[in-house]
Formats: C-alpha cells, sequence, structure tokens
C-alpha cells in the first residue's frame, strides 16, 4: 500500500447503513504525503450504539483492490474514540444524504461517497452496488463479494427487481 491511498489491504468493516468512510480504528492512522489533501473540516459521526468518529475530512486517491481506483475521494481520518475490532475503519455505502450532519462547521453539506464519487467520475455506470454472500465453509472463509455500478449474474438467479 502506498502511503497516499487507503487500500484494500486496511481491513474496512463494509456498512450500509451508514455512508461516511473512515480509517484509525484500533491504532491505524491515516498518513499524510504530498496528494493528501486536509479540508480542514472536523468530523463528527455519531452512530446508533452510541459510538462516536471524531477527525478531519480529507481528499486522496483511495485504492480498493484490483482495478478499483477512486480519485479524490474524502473520508476522515481520525477515529479516537470509536474501535471496531480486527478492522482499520467503515467503508460507509448508504446514500449520499446520511452523510449530513457529519461537517461541524457546514451541517447543511453532504459528503460524496465512494459509490457516489465512482458514479460521477464514469468509473461504474449506475450509482448501485450489489452484495453477495457466502456461507463460511472449511478453514478458509469465503466472505462474499460486492460489486460496485450493478450487478453480478453469476451470483444469482431469477430477475432483480428494484423498488
Amino acid at each position: 500500500m502506498a502511503a497516499n491511498e487507503l487500500s484494500y489491504a486496511d481491513h474496512l468493516h463494509i456498512h450500509t447503513g451508514s455512508a461516511n468512510t473512515w480509517i484509525g480504528a484500533g491504532g491505524t492512522q491515516y498518513q499524510e504525503t504530498l496528494t493528501s489533501v486536509n479540508l480542514n473540516q472536523p468530523v463528527r459521526i455519531t452512530y446508533r450504539s452510541g459510538n462516536m468518529v471524531i477527525g478531519n475530512e480529507f481528499i486522496d486517491t483511495v485504492d480498493l483492490g484490483g482495478d478499483l481506483v477512486i480519485p479524490h475521494q474524502s473520508f476522515c481520518n481520525d477515529s479516537r474514540w470509536f474501535t471496531v475490532r480486527g478492522v482499520d475503519g467503515i467503508l460507509g455505502l448508504g446514500p449520499v444524504g446520511l452523510t449530513r450532519g457529519t461537517l461541524r462547521n457546514e451541517q447543511d453539506t453532504t459528503i460524496p461517497t465512494v459509490t457516489h464519487n465512482l458514479y460521477s467520475q464514469g468509473i461504474i455506470s449506475q450509482e448501485v452496488i450489489s452484495i453477495y454472500f457466502t456461507p463460511i465453509t472449511g478453514d478458509v472463509p469465503d466472505y462474499g463479494v460486492i460489486t460496485f455500478g450493478g450487478t453480478d449474474p453469476v451470483r444469482y438467479t431469477g430477475t432483480i427487481r428494484y423498488t
């Protein structure tokens, strides 16, 4: 992992019920580099559990592995108040509207999410994700697959209907 990127090597918890992406749990701190842009925007994310993330908003390149690289992605750099055992942070996959109120100085402003940026930058053709879960079998767990921008027809049967 290059020092200026969030990477698939970081263990991020997939969270569809929130939209903010952050790193910093368990002592893994984001290291600023020449490509980092500190927006000097304090962030405060409060979860229903009462856990809280407090940090600053940054923009940098986010590498989710393979060819999925997102230039100019926004994320929070710190989580002194929230530790998630076994992970370095959260990859927020919820809708952009869920980020409203997390920038402390601009409560009405939303933060572009990973999925939104992938779509607006033309990396994916639809602003959707699909998640395929697999049962854990044997000694090597296979947790599943996230598909950004559509569905993988190998992973389902029948017709998908959006409501």
